[in-house]
């Protein structure tokens, strides 16, 4: 099992309190090296649902790992402009 796998294995396994109220789904695009992992997560009220099927989303997110070691390493490809938010427009799906 990946790192990312597992990131989103505990994201799923209870309640996220900070969360509660919210509804959505997004699609996470993670890539490292050559491979890019799709990863489906659908909030309702709190209890997230992940999925590690390609699926629509409201908003998809697109994230490039990159093997920068240290404590500084996860903020990293924000620097760099590695990271890609971008909002959906539902209605034209």
């Amino acid at each position: 099992m990946t790192n990312t796998a597992i990131c989103f294995e505990e994201l799923s396994s209870e309640r996220q309190p900070m969360l509660a109220g919210l509804d959505g789904t997004l699609r996470f695009d993670v890539a490292h090296d050559k491979n890019t992992e799709c990863w489906h997560v659908t909030v309702d009220d709190g209890v997230v649902l992940v999925s590690n099927e390609p699926a629509a989303a409201e908003a998809v997110a697109r994230l490039e790992l990159l093997d920068s070691p240290g404590r500084w390493g996860a903020i990293d490809p924000f620097g760099r402009g590695r990271i890609d938010t971008r909002r959906r427009d539902t209605a034209r799906q």
